[in-house]
């Protein structure tokens, strides 16, 4: 009976253990099902600066899921509740060492749910890219017929003296029109004063491999450029880029982001260097403001 007994109670003991393993290994394989997860990014990353970024995990299962971490390369989040047929989202710090066009093609979900016998995961396919920025510095200009990092370049006249016609712009005041230029060309032009000449800059950068000592110079003057670009841009200052692409003048949030996409893509190239415009400023023009940079 005692042997009888003692058998009885290893098998118990056994087969209680063996239940709990398989339990946990079913409860952690269904606390994974029927989820998404997803990630939003902000409007503007740049490279070398943290940013939030916002993990959502959408539970799609009628019952509720627990104790579950996403994982990419970029960060760990852990979850400890998502409500049946509901959805959890957390703020998240990231930052990236460097500009260029990131892809993620996937998430991993892990559980040790619920009894931490075994660590259950599956991947989430769900494919997000996005453009992170050139790093941005406070720059100033060398002197270019330039202050401070502001152009100010003086001619002779008054600053509202007639200097050239260009193209209207829709917003700009009507009595600026030169009527007669406009009716021969069929199209609406506008007085452009000195002034407005003085706050117009021209931005170049070559992707020449013969223009830089290594890719590390390279990819100093992206940032110096987009940073000058950046500021000028925020203060209102009209920005042409030249390059393996122009971009011709403009000072809006749209133009700006168009400058700065092509800066975080651009490449540098074994070819022959380009021919810089006449009074353009490249990064060799342009410094950093003091204790701005490392």
């Amino acid at each position: 009976m005692a042997i009888n007994s003692g058998n009885n109670l290893v098998y118990l003991t056994f087969t209680t253990v063996l239940s709990f393993f398989v339990l946990s290994g079913l409860l952690s394989y269904f606390n994974l099902r029927k989820l998404e997860v997803s990630l939003s990014p902000p409007n503007s990353i740049f490279a070398k600066s943290s940013t939030y970024v916002i993990v959502r995990i959408k539970n799609y299962s009628p019952i509720p899921k627990l104790a579950v971490r996403v994982e990419t390369p970029l960060f760990k989040k852990n979850f400890e509740y998502i409500r049946e047929k509901g959805e959890a989202s957390k703020k998240e710090k990231i930052s990236f060492p460097k500009r260029g066009q990131f892809v993620l093609d996937s998430f991993v979900v892990r559980s040790f749910f619920p009894f931490a016998f075994f660590e259950r995961k599956k991947e989430i396919h769900n494919k997000i890219d996005f453009i992170v920025f050139p790093a941005i510095y406070p720059v100033r200009v060398k002197i270019k017929g330039s202050i401070n990092g502001e152009n100010n370049i003086q001619k002779k006249g008054r600053s509202s003296e007639f200097f050239s016609l260009r193209e209207y712009r829709e917003g700009e005041d009507i009595r600026s029109i030169h009527w007669k230029t406009s009716a021969r060309l069929n199209k609406l032009m506008t007085i452009e004063n000195e002034k407005e000449v003085s706050q117009k800059f021209v931005l170049f950068i070559d992707n020449s491999n013969y223009c830089y000592k290594d890719a590390d110079e390279f990819e100093e003057a992206v940032s110096l450029v987009a940073s000058l670009a950046y500021k000028l841009i925020h203060q209102g200052k009209d920005v042409s880029l030249v390059s393996e692409e122009n971009f011709l003048y403009g000072h809006s949030a749209t133009h700006l982001r168009n400058i700065l996409t092509f800066l975080s893509l651009i490449e540098l190239k074994e070819k022959l260097p380009l021919v810089e415009p006449a009074l353009a400023y490249s990064y060799k023009d342009i410094t950093y403001e003091k204790a701005s940079h490392n």
